[in-house]
């Protein structure tokens, strides 16, 4: 039978090559500058809604975009991040959020105007997730915030239920997500294992996906999409996925913007694998 986690619609964000986890800042804004802040990336523009920050003066399109972002319902409510040095310098930004896979030539212009930057790698640990909510707070001068939002994080973690390890699969537009994902910060977040090997995203079709032995296949329901319809969908798609779920595999349909968040609301995603392990 189907299962599909509840919450936050929308389909998976476009995925990003990883790279190793970095919190570094260049340059330094004055001291007493009212913080102007311009995110570069979907999980600034995240972390930086939830803790309220007034400061964030634009962030980018996709966060409009409910296919992509959890904050979508949000978005209107900044401007969005151009995609040049010298739109973004227009704004007058007091930081611009980046991240290792930011433009080279944009982010040596946005330094060369002598702009500060905070580049943010996606987090391969909790306590990666951890340093880029802490930095993010005090780069919108929101210190307080982030700690309040770190320790609601943290009595969340402590309440997922205790249940055997499962052995859970991600399988988004035909592609597992193994270590040095935040899918599987997610995925051990909930006390489970990985059962894709394999660093980074890889392309696997169903045959190789059914020899990884999952009890929990974690896959993308579109925006706006009906447990019946998901199930329609993939199990007509893909026979070999169908003859497992006949056989016990629990199918678990997430959110797509949750499959491919690296903020905080990874641990929204730790929660439904936990009360997918956990049962009814």
């Amino acid at each position: 039978m189907l299962r599909v986690a509840v919450g936050l619609g929308a389909l998976v964000a476009s995925l990003v090559a990883l790279e190793l986890w970095s919190v570094t800042r260049d340059g330094d804004a004055p001291a007493d500058a009212t913080p102007r802040v311009v995110c570069q990336t979907l999980s600034c523009a995240e972390i930086t809604s939830a803790l309220g920050g007034g400061a964030v003066i634009a962030w980018p399109s996709v966060a409009a975009n409910p296919k992509y972002s959890l904050i979508a319902a949000d978005a209107g409510s900044r401007a969005s991040t151009p995609s040049d040095a010298e739109a973004i310098a227009a704004l007058r930004p007091t930081l611009v959020v980046v991240a290792p896979y930011s433009r080279a030539d944009t982010l040596q212009h946005i330094k060369a105007l002598g702009i500060a930057t905070l580049n943010l790698a996606e987090p391969e640990t909790l306590d990666q997730l951890r340093h880029n909510v802490r930095a993010l707070a005090a780069a919108v001068g929101r210190e307080a915030e982030g700690a309040r939002l770190l320790d609601a994080l943290d009595q969340r973690l402590r309440k997922l239920p205790a249940t055997a390890p499962r052995r859970v699969v991600a399988w988004v537009a035909g592609a597992t997500a193994g270590p040095g994902t935040t899918v599987d910060v997610a995925i051990r977040a909930a006390g489970h294992s990985n059962g894709a090997a394999l660093p980074g995203w890889n392309t696997v079709d169903q045959e190789a996906l059914a020899a990884l032995g999952a009890d929990i296949l974690l896959v993308s329901r579109d925006v706006g999409e009906t447990d019946s319809a998901l199930e329609q969908r993939l199990l007509g798609t893909y026979p070999v996925v169908a003859a497992q779920v006949a056989r016990g595999l629990q199918l678990v349909g997430v959110p797509g913007a949750l499959l491919g968040t690296a903020s905080h609301h990874l641990v929204t995603l730790a929660e439904l694998i936990g009360a997918a392990a956990k049962g009814p």
